[in-house]
């Protein structure tokens, strides 16, 4: 796989004003992340990868935020900010629960093994961009507000030797790395 370069672009409408702003990051989704909450204290570094699985490219980055108490989601399909979520986001938001709860059981964090964390819980706090390029994307509806790839939620969740989950490997190399963080 070769280099992949993903672009984001951020839109700030100032209605008042009738004005209009467009950002390109270069750097995908690390770089944008890294300049949607300025004003926050990071828990962490951005975590940031890119990756192609079953035809599939991935640029997801997420950050954890000490002062906040709700989650950022903003998602991309073949560079078409996708509103309303989609299987894209579905898949993120279910590899973070799962990874932070296999974490939690194998850290013994609960006395009680029948407990797990939510996926709100999980997220508060979070704020995350999720990119992909699909060949053949499909959408809801006519706006396009929602990717509808099943096979994109299954591979952004996947925990399979043959797929590696990307989340799931960043969120366990970073717990592995700092011990304190979670």
């Amino acid at each position: 796989m070769g280099v992949v370069k993903v672009s984001m672009e951020r839109e700030d409408n100032d209605s008042k004003n009738n004005r209009y702003k467009e950002c390109y990051y270069a750097g995908g989704s690390s770089e944008y992340i890294s300049c949607l909450n300025p004003d926050k204290k990071p828990l962490h570094d951005v975590m940031g990868f890119k990756r192609e699985l079953n035809g599939i490219i991935m640029d997801i980055a997420l950050q954890w935020y000490v002062d906040g108490y709700s989650d950022t989601m903003l998602g991309y399909a073949n560079g078409i900010r996708t509103n309303d979520g989609g299987t894209h986001i579905d898949g993120v938001k279910a590899s973070i629960t799962r990874t932070l709860n296999n974490f939690a059981k194998q850290s013994k964090v609960f006395k009680d093994e029948d407990i797990t964390f939510s996926g709100e819980h999980v997220r508060e706090g979070l704020t995350c961009v999720v990119s992909v390029i699909v060949p053949n994307p499909e959408f809801e509806g006519r706006t396009q507000t929602a990717l509808a790839l099943k096979r994109v939620r299954e591979v952004i969740r996947s925990n399979s030797v043959s797929t590696p989950c990307t989340i799931s490997e960043k969120l366990t190399n970073c717990s592995s790395e700092k011990p304190g963080m979670y």
